[in-house]
């Protein structure tokens, strides 16, 4: 199997086991974990293990013993109530961020806090929507801006505000091609080289496509852009040699998932591949 069939593979084999594997009985005098497992919102392939973040909790399957291990406060998760996770494979570190806007880093099995944003004092949205990489950071999609994180420093390296006049901006996910950093917001696409030298003075991006963007990928050096145009109807652009081009229309997209062979679009009811 290649990466994207065994992701969906291990998607599979998790759902239908957590029902079971979680409500096994323990020893008298043991601590129990009471969290839901049952709903699992995403999947990550990290090395040698799958992380599967379920309704309230943190799980992951081994994939050279076949065992499954929960993630909790109880094992050394500094918070409750995960919003997101995402694994850069260069620094071997899964970055966990909770609704509250705690940041957990893990690395090697040894956790690393960051509460900055959950101890900052911001009106509005703070939230993390989502979490990319480039270069050993960690870039954070917040109700507010983008946050970078330095993960081998394990601490804030610098924050964005990219709204009028260095404003606050809910960004909904960061992307990177070979030139050129993404963001997407709920108004449409801004864009700033990797080689400018003050990504966080917002008169530096550039801003693209007028639309509500939801999500970035790249597949090739094209970036994907999905837009939701309402709860239940979303398409795909793709950008190639600066041009925007509809490559999907309509459909409840849900996610997209880009591996090195394949695209998989996961809908409400089915996945393409």
């Amino acid at each position: 199997f290649n990466r994207l069939m065994k992701r969906f593979l291990f998607t599979i084999i998790l759902t239908a086991i957590c029902g079971t594997v979680f409500s096994q009985n323990i020893g008298v005098g043991k601590w129990r974990n009471h969290f839901s497992y049952a709903k699992i919102y995403k999947t990550v392939v990290a090395h040698n293990r799958v992380y599967a973040q379920a309704k309230l909790g943190l799980f992951y399957y081994d994939i050279e013993d076949g065992s499954i291990n929960k993630l909790s406060k109880i094992e050394g998760l500094s918070d409750v109530g995960i919003s997101t996770i995402a694994y850069d494979s260069k620094s071997r570190c899964l970055t966990i961020a909770y609704a509250n806007s705690n940041i957990d880093l893990m690395i090697n099995d040894v956790i690393y806090n960051i509460s900055d944003i959950k101890r900052k004092e911001i009106s509005g949205d703070k939230a993390i929507y989502n979490i990319s990489f480039l270069d050993r950071k960690a870039y954070l999609s917040c109700g507010f801006g983008i946050v970078v994180v330095d993960i081998d420093r394990k601490e804030i390296a610098d924050v964005y505000y990219l709204g009028e006049n260095g404003t606050y901006m809910k960004i909904n996910d960061v992307a990177f091609t070979t030139t050129d950093i993404f963001a997407g917001t709920d108004s449409g696409i801004l864009r700033i080289s990797r080689q400018n030298p003050f990504p966080n003075i917002a008169s530096n991006w550039t801003f693209e496509l007028e639309e509500h963007i939801s999500n970035l990928d790249v597949c090739n050096n094209n970036l994907l852009v999905t837009v939701q145009h309402n709860t239940n109807n979303s398409s795909i652009y793709t950008r190639t040699n600066n041009t925007y081009e509809l490559w999907k229309l309509g459909g409840n997209i849900k996610s997209v998932d880009v591996s090195d062979q394949y695209i998989a679009i996961s809908e409400y009811d089915k996945v393409t591949i």
